[in-house]
């Protein structure tokens, strides 16, 4: 009889529980670092609970460590899985064979991931052969290819994915994200290049398709497979989706047990669960309702003919439309009422089908584009919301422009739906029976009572001494209810019955012993605690994995290449040791020119129907293919039709091409060694993209309120986020993440930010921008006078203006900058210094735009470490503070308190009309003429207010003006 294990995701603890209790019998989940999702880990507390709590129905918990790891690296993942083994986890998924023998040394239970690229039965021999128990199958395998590989490596147990997103790459052999963007898929951090949109052109630049997403694929679907599976020889069937929230795990769960059980109660004889349990379920499973790009079983149900070509390939498997959530197909529009002849103008529609609806419910559909090519294509995913539903009458705040009478919709978020997920959904249980007895005589001179507690797992039996005395009335019924009290144990009583009935060994009638009730509790405490540790002892198994070794899969050890992802000096020692005297570095830490970004069992040409070996219509384009990103990267296409197997490749001259995410160098070795991983893959889109932000980067909510959404940006559904949640003005936000989403435009990067209260949310990256400021005094002060400083600045000059000209008007004596000034050149010299930084500071907006933002992100009054550009302006802004210090010292020194006010009063009004002047024209490249102009009208200013043309009569000394000497007091005429 063979086990088979549902194998759920779990993004945290709280999924982890979910996925236990609707039927999954293991659960997979990601520490802290080092997991092929570096937006779902999770502290070594909380994997610790998990265990305990899963470890009661004999349900296991599997870490993922399936990242390539740097040689700096090491001893870090060496103690985190020494932790998380002390903490219980039943197994690690591992794809760097630099960790190997040492886990194999310390008795760590190994799976092989399937970034290992594990699509042939020599890769999964040799595999076993290493120390691995369990291989994790590629996606991309058929019904025959997997039955093959157990056929050759029975004691090996296979994974296979059943459910979830695909990856139209082999996995842990795609790089397009590391090429494009600096984000390793082998690091936790894929960018999703899968998911964007691409022009398909020929080797003329003729364009064949235009702007659609034709590496996209649907979301897998076995469920009506697993039978096939089983019997073809996997063990273990995996769902995808560690960055899915609970509901989606709810209702995936609970679908794929349900099926399982019922192939259990099939054939019993063949098949049984892994773990154990009843589980009652208070809804009704529907995959259509969670996330879905609709439904493929992939490559499950082709072969290979005699000469090796892949045959029954699907044409639909791609998602070439949208890469959104597509949902359930609810019905036709019916009949559209645009509201314009009714007072309340609400526009409405009734859709033809059986379904109901609910208020706030998200539907979508298909428009079709006026610039869209006649391919196949049906258009983008336009979405609505629902604002009030009567049956199948639909009342909407805005028609979206394109539905048509006829349109087809969708339904990717249903508020009925899940509002009964938000709720209690199952309740698993483990069933027992109880058989209670009482002994006068326990062999010790003493009486006491025994309990037995039997079920499918395994049985107990415990006693303890007890205080017996004749009852005055029946008490199996008080017996039963209190030995039944199994709260939250993971057991269910479903009866007790008294062991005199089946027994001669002295007992006496239960009905007539009194015992005490705090007795009874304790001995159903010490039973249920032996039956928890036994199941508990079932789960430890022999980790000892000694085999024969196996030679390295055919053609490895010939080419070896980056294609091994070797990434530290284990990795390459564990190669050597394996007959491979060389590798290449990974692709992470040295990138080869026209490099193999993907291969995928995904063919472009099949799917668009040009394939002539199946019957396709022979294509008029001329090869090779090329795919092009909307900001003009270019890869090249190359198809192994003998293999069914379509490569894409990088274009050398993709290095000269201007692109939105810049042209920085694409070496990871860029950033510093010592990052934490989560944080160097930020940096690295950080760094790429003239990004000047990045993880753990602090912001400060400057608008009332900004919306951030609970979900993972895959797990939009079109347009409608199903949870979110406001951030006040004024809020501390901390950057937890970076990712770029298929899109074109500022919406193709989303921003994770956590909150002062620990919430996780995610936004647009232009919407964070224009919401929030950073979160330190230099960057505030230039967000508020950035956007104040114009109005500022001219009221400022308007109040001085209107205050000097009323102190002229009272006393006509009073002195002015570059007019009627004092004798220091100070205050002149600043009114030079502002007009020249006001200049220098818009220059650097024009010129240099990627620098000043640095500056915004990065503040420092530090002239010496900044770049030369803005050493200079900080440099200008040291000179007016000092400069400006000395101008008040000198008028202090030569002017009357009232006269020393009104002075530099006017010397600031002058600073603000210099300021507004120089940086508005200069913008307009017109400021550099008036710098000019401006630079020797006041030289020329200074020079004739400050020319002595008289001698003092008495002491001799020249002076500017007749009148009094200001050295001896004399008045000369």
């Amino acid at each position: 009889m063979r086990a088979l294990e549902l194998l759920a995701p779990a993004k945290n603890l709280a999924c982890g529980i979910a996925a236990i209790d609707h039927g999954a019998d293991a659960v997979y989940i990601g520490a802290e670092r080092f997991g092929a999702r570096v937006a779902a880990g999770n502290p070594v507390e909380d994997i610790a609970e998990l265990c305990r709590y899963a470890h009661q129905f004999g349900a296991k918990v599997y870490v993922t460590t399936n990242t390539i790891i740097y040689d700096e690296e090491l001893e870090d993942t060496f103690r985190l899985m020494s932790e998380l083994r002390e903490a219980g986890v039943d197994a690690f998924l591992v794809q760097d064979m630099g960790i190997v023998q040492e886990c194999r040394s310390s008795g760590v239970t190994l799976h092989a991931s399937t970034q290992t690229d594990n699509r042939s039965a020599e890769k999964v021999e040799w595999l076993r052969s290493v120390g691995f128990r369990r291989v994790v199958l590629a996606r991309e395998l058929s019904l025959e290819e997997i039955r093959e590989i157990h056929r050759r490596v029975p004691d090996v147990e296979l994974e296979v994915f059943v459910h979830g997103a695909l990856c139209v790459s082999y996995s842990g052999q795609c790089y397009a994200s590391e090429y494009c963007l600096g984000r390793s898929a082998n690091r936790g951090a894929c960018a999703q290049m899968c998911r964007m949109k691409y022009d398909l052109i020929d080797a003329d630049g003729r364009e064949i398709e235009h702007q659609r997403y034709l590496l996209s694929l649907k979301d897998m679907c076995r469920i009506n497979d697993l039978e096939a599976l089983a019997d073809a020889g996997a063990v273990s069937f995996k769902i995808e989706g560690r960055l899915k929230d609970a509901d989606y795990v709810k209702n995936v769960v609970a679908a794929y047990s349900q099926r399982l059980d019922e192939i259990v109660r099939k054939r019993p004889d063949e098949y049984r669960r892994t773990s154990f349990g009843k589980v009652t379920y208070m809804f009704t499973p529907n995959l259509r309702k969670t996330f879905n790009r609709d439904y493929t079983d992939y490559f499950l149900h082709s072969y290979r003919d005699e000469q090796g070509v892949l045959q029954d390939r699907q044409a639909d498997i791609a998602s070439f439309d949208s890469p959104k959530a597509l949902g359930e197909y609810v019905g036709e529009v019916k009949s559209i009422d645009r509201g314009q002849q009714r007072m309340s103008g609400s526009p409405q529609l009734v859709v033809d089908g059986e379904s109901t609806f609910s208020n706030g419910d998200g539907l979508c559909f298909f428009a079709r584009s006026h610039n869209l090519r006649e391919s196949g294509s049906q258009g983008e995913l336009v979405g609505f919301r629902v604002n009030r539903a009567d049956g199948n009458r639909l009342f909407l705040q805005q028609l979206p422009q394109d539905l048509k009478l006829g349109t087809k919709l969708y339904r990717n978020n249903d508020v009925a739906f899940s509002k009964l997920l938000a709720g209690k959904t199952a309740e698993r249980k483990i069933p027992v029976t109880m058989r209670y007895g009482v002994l006068l005589d326990d062999g010790r001179g003493g009486s006491s009572i025994s309990l037995d507690i039997l079920s499918d797992v395994a049985n107990v039996s415990v006693a303890i001494p007890a205080e017996v005395q004749h009852a005055n009335r029946p008490q199996m019924e008080i017996v039963t209810r209190e030995l039944s009290k199994l709260g939250n144990t993971p057991f269910q009583c479903m009866g007790v019955t008294d062991m005199r009935e089946n027994s001669d060994k002295g007992f006496l009638p239960a009905d007539d012993c009194f015992v005490p009730v705090s007795e009874l509790a304790q001995l159903r405490r010490f039973g249920v605690e032996n039956l928890t540790k036994k199941i508990q002892d079932m789960l430890k198994e022999d980790t000892g994995q000694s085999c024969p070794s196996q030679p390295l899969p055919k053609g490895w050890g010939e080419e070896p290449s980056y294609l091994m992802n070797v990434s530290n000096r284990r990795a390459r020692e564990f190669y050597e040791a394996q007959g491979v005297p060389q590798t290449e570095p990974a692709f992470e830490l040295k990138k080869p020119e026209n490099a193999l970004l993907m291969q995928c069992r995904h063919c472009i040409k099949f799917s668009l129907g040009y394939c002539v070996k199946y019957g396709g219509k022979k294509p008029g384009w001329k090869e090779p293919l090329r795919l092009r990103l909307g900001d003009g990267r270019l890869f090249r296409l190359e198809f192994d039709c003998k293999a069914c197997l379509m490569k894409i490749l990088s274009v050398f001259l993709l290095l000269f091409l201007v692109s939105c995410y810049g042209n920085e160098p694409q070496s990871s070795e860029a950033l510093p060694e010592n990052l934490p991983d989560t944080v160097a893959v930020a940096d690295s889109l950080s760094f790429k993209s003239g990004r000047h932000y990045t993880v753990n980067y602090n912001f400060v909510v400057k608008e009332d309120s900004i919306l951030l959404l609970r979900q993972q940006p895959e797990e939009l559904a079109a347009e409608f986020p199903a949870d979110s949640f406001s951030v006040a003005k004024g809020a501390h936000l901390v950057v937890a993440d970076i990712r770029l989403f298929p899109g074109v435009g500022t919406d193709s990067v989303w921003v994770q930010v956590a909150t002062e209260q620990s919430e996780f949310g995610w936004i647009h990256e232009s919407q964070l921008l224009q919401s929030v400021v950073p979160d330190d005094p230099i960057s505030q002060f230039i967000s508020f006078f950035s956007d104040t400083h114009v109005l500022f600045s001219l009221v400022f000059v308007i109040v001085i203006a209107f205050a000097y000209g009323v102190r002229l008007m009272s006393r006509r004596r009073s002195y002015i900058v570059l007019f009627k000034d004092i004798e220091s050149f100070y205050p002149t010299l600043l009114t030079l210094i502002v007009a020249f930084a006001a200049a220098f500071y818009a220059s650097i907006q024009n010129f240099a735009p990627d620098v000043w933002r640095h500056f915004y992100y990065n503040p420092t009054l530090n002239p010496f470490s900044v770049p030369l550009l803005l050493a200079v302006f900080l440099f200008s802004v040291w000179s007016m503070l000092l400069v400006g210090l000395a101008a008040v010292d000198d008028v202090r020194k030569e002017l009357p308190l009232d006269e020393t006010v009104m002075y530099l009063v006017s010397l600031a009004g002058f600073c603000a009309v210099d300021y507004i002047v120089f940086s508005i024209t200069t913008l307009y490249y017109i400021g550099y003429l008036l710098l000019i102009a401006y630079t020797v009208l006041c030289l020329h200013s200074y020079n004739v207010n400050h020319r002595r043309r008289y001698v003092c009569g008495n002491c001799g000394k020249k002076i500017r003006n007749k009148g009094r000497c200001p050295y001896c007091g004399v008045e000369n005429l």
